[in-house]
């Protein structure tokens, strides 16, 4: 490669005679292994042949516009640069070593000096050996820290910041590794394939969207438990009176005090260190992984979840069961040739009903995507589309959704078929301790042996449905059956 070398020449002569010999040593010096086999040296010289070529250091700027070829070249001038930096260093040393031997000292004497020279020159080779790892990756294009940077020096210059992280005092910090431009050569095309646009990003498999966040309000908390004071009886014994006549009433109230605490909800995966390190995208896509996990668990809690710690507050748990029937707003047998739509308005209508017929208003209904299908379908005798009614309002709202006498119907693949929920969602909060938090442990388990990361994703958050709203919440269990106990016996 036109690359000077480390050079030692020893000359000596054994008592026994004289011996002149050159060795030249490319890789350690094994000075000691010398002194080891010879035990007495009448004269020894230690040379080290310079590089005489002259070397200009270039701008990072000027080294971004060179060629494949000339990048290659300053790499090679670069490396004689070092070997004859490295040879000035060293050359007094040994001239001093040199001075000693000419004034009769023995190499027994100057052992100690002999192997001071040797640690060097092992370091100094130790240089040499990665300034020639440096050229060699660029002449085979291959992408490197600019200036020789080492991952590792990038992440000593951020040991406050990752000690700030163990200690949990911050999330996340970013750190940017400059690299060296390669450059692509006519031997690095394989097949035409290597000139195929690469679309970006990454394909998705589908999963549902989340549903009762979009409807429910949600409220910031930073405690752990919710307390609220709700009305238990009422009573409202108010008299005619005549003139200053003696009256009695009953008029009383009392309440009672709820509380309710914060759940998490929590799902983790393991990463292959290499995969984060060899896949800029592998990180984003465990991420959204595990995020989309969490909140696809947290939107079917939100709906059918037991409201049993560990499990969320639910619509289900807090709604009441559909009856045609309900004392006081009783459909039994009571419409001709009832469909879905019926059910909906009548379902509204006694939720209302059971909010005096002012506190509640429906406005939501989640049902399976293909009990709504069916709604868009219905015919009539005649094998028309049924039409809107003006009655009952059935129109396309401006979320572009069915809506039945002000109540929107949302398809919702969490609600079984032939099921559906209907109910006021202005009379939830959904509080959340915190938004999703992602953290990222090297320190799990077994992680360090088998070089895994584990990426965790929680929530802390539960639905308050106050126990006075509870039958804004209705829940039909069939819709089959309830639209045949709506139906006039003939």
């Amino acid at each position: 490669m036109g690359v000077a070398v480390l050079s030692l020449i020893f000359l000596f002569a054994l008592t026994t005679g004289s011996v002149a010999f050159a060795s030249t040593i490319t890789g350690a010096v094994a000075v000691s292994s010398l002194l080891t086999a010879t035990s007495e040296f009448s004269g020894i010289a230690f040379t080290i042949i310079p590089a005489p070529k002259l070397f200009v250091v270039k701008t990072e700027a000027e080294i971004d516009v060179m060629t494949h070829d000339e990048l290659k070249t300053y790499r090679l001038a670069e490396i004689d640069f070092q070997i004859e930096k490295y040879t000035a260093k060293l050359q007094p040393e040994l001239d001093a070593i040199n001075e000693k031997i000419s004034e009769g000292k023995n190499v027994t004497e100057l052992k100690a000096e002999i192997e001071a020279i040797e640690t060097k020159l092992n370091k100094a080779i130790a240089e040499l050996n990665h300034f020639g790892l440096k050229m060699k990756s660029q002449s085979e294009g291959v992408i490197t820290p600019k200036g020789g940077q080492s991952i590792e020096a990038i992440l000593k210059s951020k040991e406050s910041e990752i000690k700030k992280m163990l200690n949990k005092e911050l999330k996340s910090f970013e750190f940017e590794i400059p690299i060296m431009k390669a450059t692509q050569v006519a031997t690095d095309i394989n097949t035409g394939t290597d000139f195929a646009q690469m679309l970006p990003g990454v394909g998705k498999i589908p999963h549902r969207r989340n549903y009762l966040k979009d409807r429910i309000r949600v409220i910031g908390t930073n405690t752990e438990y919710i307390k609220y004071l709700d009305q238990k009886t009422v009573v409202r014994d108010a008299k005619n009176v005549a003139a200053c006549g003696d009256t009695t009433h009953l008029t009383k109230l009392t309440w009672e005090t709820f509380t309710m605490q914060q759940q998490k909800i929590r799902d983790f995966v393991d990463i292959c260190i290499d995969m984060l390190e060899d896949y800029a995208f592998v990180e984003a896509e465990i991420r959204d992984l595990i995020t989309s996990s969490v909140a696809l668990k947290v939107d079917n809690q939100l709906l059918i979840g037991t409201g049993t710690a560990p499990q969320l507050n639910s619509i289900d748990s807090i709604a009441s069961t559909f009856d045609a029937g309900l004392v006081g707003a009783d459909y039994t047998a009571s419409i001709s040739v009832p469909t879905i739509i019926d059910l909906v308005v009548v379902a509204g209508a006694q939720i209302e009903f059971l909010g005096s017929n002012n506190f509640w208003k429906a406005n939501t209904a989640y049902l399976n995507p293909r009990d709504l299908t069916l709604i868009k379908l219905y015919k009539d005798n005649e094998r028309n589309y049924i039409k809107s009614d003006t009655i009952m309002r059935v129109i396309n709202n401006v979320n572009g959704n069915l809506e039945i006498d002000g109540i929107e119907l949302i398809a919702n693949p969490g609600v079984d078929a032939n099921e559906m929920y209907v109910f006021d969602s202005t009379r939830a909060r959904i509080y959340q301790r915190r938004n999703a938090v992602i953290e990222m442990s090297y320190e799990n388990n077994d992680n360090f042996e088998n070089e895994t990361v584990t990426v965790k994703a929680y929530e802390r958050l539960n639905m308050l449905i106050r126990s006075v709203d509870a039958n804004a919440f209705m829940h039909i269990t069939d819709i089959d059956a309830a639209i045949a106990d709506l139906t006039i016996v003939t």
